[in-house]
């Protein structure tokens, strides 16, 4: 996470904390284990890369889209446009896009985590296969 400073004119630079969503210890642990020549790990990692980095934007965006249509068809449908039904309409596409903004978080998420988990089942059946013993 990025910390703010203070500049010299004693402004505070912008901190990016809604940006910077999950946790990458856990994956970076696991990747750790595979060699940096394996072509696996820079998969791994650039999967990893992409899911910590996404800021639920994307998805926020799509709920604002599908509010303001919902909200156009609503006040054509009925064409009863007051302050009331406006003042609600403008409620309801925030709440769209702070909910789509916390489900693009969340999925980001969950995807880190599976993708955890997956590293994890290979690695501990990589490990398994190297302590077969033949007789």
């Amino acid at each position: 996470m990025q910390k703010a400073s203070a500049s010299p004119l004693g402004e505070v630079r912008s901190v990016r904390w809604f940006a910077t969503k999950t946790e990458r210890g856990p994956i970076d642990a696991l990747l750790a284990r595979f060699s940096t020549d394996d072509p696996v790990r820079a998969a791994i990692q650039a999967r990893a890369n992409a899911y910590s980095r996404d800021c639920g934007c994307k998805m926020g965006a799509l709920f604002l889209v599908g509010a303001l249509l919902l909200v156009v068809v609503y006040f054509l449908g009925v064409g009863a446009v007051s302050f009331r039904t406006s003042v609600a309409g403008i409620v309801f596409i925030f709440v769209a896009a702070v909910s789509g903004k916390a489900a693009g978080l969340g999925l980001a998420s969950l995807k880190l985590a599976l993708l955890r988990r997956s590293v994890l089942q290979k690695l501990q059946n990589e490990r398994s296969l190297e302590h077969v013993h033949m007789h």
